[in-house]
């Protein structure tokens, strides 16, 4: 119907709190970083829920179920949740996204981090086409057609400093064989190849985009007119 839910302009912690029924108080976590002889590590605070209408409380310190009182289903999605933020998950917004303003830089990158070439990239091992995951990507085109669902999938860009011999002749065969599973499918569209979305600006490392990138891509999709996107009424 069109009908979306109001997010809030905050993180996914406050999110997640905002949720909860209300009969239930989240006192969010504390993430605290402390170092041993091995290194940094993360410690969480315990999660508290606290029922009022029972004035009950529990709380936990681990991977224990932290909840009570008759919304087990949906406090224990939400336990869940919470207990699997990483500081990454801390600092995703509403929105689920995570926002990054760094730029990758070849000459300082590789200062830092070794060159890996694409016939050693683990990624690349084994590389095959179709199998378990093609089967799988059949099954949802098939779930999506059968309700009605506007499926696209899209190739995002990468630099051409990740897109080695190796590497570009692999996204050769990717993109062929989506060209063909996407004829009756799915709407396929290819940004790996636009060079004004590929600049290096656009990412954090060689593969990953950042919050420019994202931008930029999001702009082209917006004004892509093979996409169905809804119309306001």
């Amino acid at each position: 119907s069109g009908v979306r839910p109001q997010l809030s302009s905050g993180t996914l912690e406050e999110a997640i709190a905002s949720s909860l029924p209300g009969e239930y108080q989240f006192q969010p976590m504390s993430l605290q970083a402390f170092s041993d002889s091995t290194g940094v590590k993360d410690s969480f605070s315990p999660v508290v829920w606290q029922e009022s209408a029972q004035n009950k409380t529990v709380e936990c310190s681990n991977s224990s179920s932290c909840i009570t009182g008759s919304q087990n289903r949906i406090s224990s999605t939400i336990a869940t949740a919470v207990r699997r933020l990483s500081p990454l998950g801390l600092a995703i917004d509403a929105y689920g996204f995570h926002p990054v303003a760094t730029r990758f830089n070849p000459s300082r990158y590789y200062r830092q981090r070794s060159r890996v070439a694409g016939r050693y990239d683990g990624d690349y091992a084994n590389f095959q086409l179709g199998g378990i995951q093609g089967s799988a990507l059949q099954s949802v085109a098939a779930f999506a057609r059968s309700r009605q669902i506007p499926l696209v999938i899209v190739n995002l860009p990468l630099t051409d400093d990740y897109l080695d011999a190796t590497r570009s002749a692999r996204e050769v065969e990717f993109r062929q064989y989506m060209r063909r599973m996407s004829a009756q499918a799915f709407l396929w569209r290819d940004l790996s190849t636009v060079q004004r979305l590929n600049r290096n600006e656009h990412f954090e490392d060689p593969s990953h985009l950042n919050q420019l990138g994202a931008a930029a891509v999001a702009r082209s999709l917006a004004a892509d007119p093979n996409i169905p996107w809804p119309r306001r009424r």
